[in-house]
């Protein structure tokens, strides 16, 4: 029953992603659902949707999802007649998607350059990282949502003001603020969805050393050095391979877009007007109450 109701769920959402396509010239055999003009064919379902998914699926899933397609198409249809998607805050939406799906396809060729990663390069970065690959580290963090927030935090602590109580009060991770900021032990490799934080936390030599402010994937965060030790089982490369060639890839395609980006500054006019946003917010920035536009 759960893998049923799952399953249909599935479908479901994956109809969504379908409820625009059209087909002028099909042969009628290969249409399975019609709105006015426009039609679904077996084709277009089956591009979006695994063909195993469909024949697992039940009669009355199948015939779920072509209603569902028939739902959708009808309430797009009939809110173009009466203009829905002529409204400035729908427009605006549909200009922000476009983008989205057109900047992601303009990457597309960049993402697929840094897929690849030599096992060789693999190896010698294992090499030269063996001994942090071996090494177990225990850390705590604390977790702002801005980098005014930490620097804060930053001061209270150089202070003299105690890690954990500060964790406690003010980190925005609540699972480890009620843990005196306590993030736990691994060793390089294993925090593979969190490769910034673990980068961070690595360059910490000693117990009791503390980041500066640090971007991260949890936001504005400061990690503090409980623990370095070696682990108690060797790690050969054998066992993180995969680890390490993620790593590296996404690393390549850090550098790759950074020089993409850098050369397109270089051949377009831009400006930056950062004071403006920070007056509106009524925030005063003694670094940068101003950025100079670019001349370019």
């Amino acid at each position: 029953m759960f893998f049923k109701r799952n399953t249909i769920l599935i479908l479901l959402m994956l109809i969504g992603m379908i409820m625009f396509s059209s087909c002028k010239k099909e042969e009628e055999g290969k249409i399975v659902a019609r709105v006015g003009k426009t039609t679904l064919t077996v084709e277009e379902l089956l591009s979006q949707i695994p063909p195993q998914l469909l024949v697992n699926a039940s009669p009355e899933t199948r015939r779920s999802l072509l209603d569902t397609w028939v739902s959708n198409e009808l309430i797009y249809q009939d809110a173009l007649r009466k203009e829905v998607d002529k409204k400035p805050e729908v427009a605006q939406q549909l200009e922000f998607t476009k983008k989205q799906i057109v900047i992601q396809a303009a990457m597309q060729d960049l993402i697929i350059s840094a897929r690849f990663i030599p096992e060789s390069e693999a190896r010698a970065y294992f090499r030269e990282h063996e001994e942090e690959y071996n090494t177990t580290i225990e850390v705590s963090h604390i977790s702002l949502n801005s980098m005014g927030e930490g620097m804060d935090i930053l001061e209270k602590l150089k202070g003299g003001k105690n890690f954990a109580s500060l964790a406690r009060k003010y980190s925005t991770d609540s699972a480890t603020a009620k843990k005196d900021g306590y993030f736990g032990s691994f060793r390089k490799g294993d925090l593979i969805r969190l490769p910034v934080f673990e980068e961070h936390a690595f360059s910490l030599e000693k117990p009791g050393d503390i980041t500066s402010v640090v971007q991260t994937e949890f936001g504005f965060d400061i990690i503090r050095l409980i623990s370095h030790k070696k682990s108690r089982e060797k790690i050969e490369y054998e066992d993180i391979a995969e680890s390490i060639m993620q790593f590296l890839s996404q690393e390549k395609l850090e550098k790759i877009s950074s020089a993409f980006i850098d050369s397109l500054r270089n051949l377009y006019k831009f400006e930056i007007h950062q004071e403006v946003l920070e007056r509106e917010l009524g925030i005063y920035s003694p670094i940068s109450p101003s950025l100079p536009s670019d001349t370019r």
